[in-house]
C-alpha cells in the first residue's frame, strides 16, 4: 500500500467477565462513511465521522482468556462494545461518501442527501493525537440514478490560494476561490462522492 494512503486502526473491545483488552490492529484505504437517512437535511462531514467513529455493540464476540473458559474448549460469548482509533494517519486521507441505499423494494438508490464540506478537518478526537486535515480536491457525481449521470472534480492549485474545477479531460481556467469551492460541493446538484484532504504539517502534495 502506497505510505501516503496509508491508514491504520485499531478496534478495541474489553471482556466484561474478565477485563482482557482485546485489540485488533486494521490496514484501510481511506474512511467510507455510510449516509443514513437524515431526512435529506444537510449535515457536516465531522457529523458523519463522529457515526463512523461511534462505538458500537457486536454480538457474540468471544473472549480467549483462560478466565472466560467455561469447560475445555468453549470460551465466554457476550454482546460488547468496540471502540475505533486512528493509530497511523496518511498523508492524503481519501474520504468516499456512501451514496447508495436500499429501499423498501430492495433496490438500490442513490442518495441525494446534502453533505456541508470543510475545509479543515480535526480528527484528533479519532486518534492518539493531534490530527488535521486540509480539503484537497472533491470528486462529485452529478446525476439522480446510479445508472447515469458524471463525474467531476475539483483540485487544490498548487499556489494553494484557489481550486481548479476539471470535467474530463477539460481543465477550466477559472480559478475557484475555497468559499466557492465549498458552496458547490454541499450544493443540491453536485454530489460530493470522493473528498481528498492532505495532512497538515505533513508532507507537501499537489495535485496540480
Amino acid at each position: 500500500m502506497n505510505r501516503l494512503f496509508r491508514l491504520r486502526v485499531k478496534k478495541t473491545w474489553v471482556c466484561q467477565d474478565c477485563g482482557k483488552v482485546h485489540v485488533n490492529p486494521e490496514k484501510e484505504i481511506g474512511l467510507s462513511l455510510a449516509l443514513p437517512d437524515n431526512g435529506n437535511k444537510r449535515r457536516d462531514i465531522q457529523w458523519y465521522l463522529e457515526q463512523h467513529f461511534a462505538s458500537e455493540t457486536l454480538l457474540g464476540l468471544e473472549c480467549d482468556s483462560g478466565a472466560c473458559e467455561i469447560f475445555k474448549g468453549i470460551q465466554q460469548r457476550g454482546d460488547r462494545e468496540r471502540s475505533t482509533k486512528i493509530v497511523v494517519s496518511p498523508e492524503i486521507l481519501v474520504i468516499q461518501l456512501k451514496r447508495m441505499r436500499m429501499d423498501d423494494y430492495g433496490r438500490l438508490r442513490k442518495v441525494m442527501d446534502r453533505v456541508k464540506c470543510s475545509d479543515r478537518l480535526d480528527l484528533f478526537e479519532y486518534s492518539d493525537g493531534s490530527l488535521s486535515y486540509q480539503l484537497n480536491g472533491v470528486v462529485a457525481h452529478e446525476g439522480e440514478t446510479l445508472k447515469g449521470g458524471h463525474y467531476v472534480s475539483m483540485v487544490r492549485s498548487q499556489g494553494g490560494n484557489g481550486f481548479v474545477f476539471c470535467n474530463d479531460d477539460k481543465e477550466i481556467d477559472d480559478k475557484k476561490t475555497k468559499e466557492q469551492v465549498l458552496a458547490r460541493a454541499q450544493g443540491a446538484e453536485f454530489q460530493s462522492y470522493v473528498l481528498v484532504y492532505q495532512k497538515i504539517g505533513g508532507r507537501m502534495v499537489n495535485c496540480i
